[in-house]
């Protein structure tokens, strides 16, 4: 019974770091929007006729990791990023409880 209520609350955990993520990207997207509109249209480009949305996040991912976003010196940018990743590795996180404790319940029952 405490497997079960582990693996309920680590799908919660998950669920709700994922969401978190989710605001926090609506929110990434609406302050580079609004600061930097060139750039927003930069990486909002839609080359492989993909989502708009999908496109700004491959394309925010591939500025950040040329190291472009340290040239741009935005504080609050930098913030909102480090709190979109913990909220990522919170759902790696929560979502490898969730597949430990099932096996476990697995091999205990």
């Amino acid at each position: 019974m405490a497997y079960l209520f582990l693996i309920v609350c680590s799908f919660a955990g998950a669920l709700f770091c994922r969401r978190v993520s989710n605001n926090k990207h609506m929110r990434i997207e609406s302050y580079v929007s609004s600061t930097n509109p060139g750039f927003y249209q930069q990486l909002s480009s839609d080359r492989f006729d993909i989502d708009r949305q999908a496109a700004f996040v491959k394309n925010l991912a591939a500025v950040s990791s040329l190291g472009e976003l340290t040239k741009l010196e935005e504080v609050t940018l930098r913030e909102l990023l480090y709190d979109r990743f913990l909220a990522d590795m919170g759902v790696i996180f929560f979502s490898l409880g969730t597949v430990i404790f099932s096996t476990l319940i697995v091999f205990v029952i």
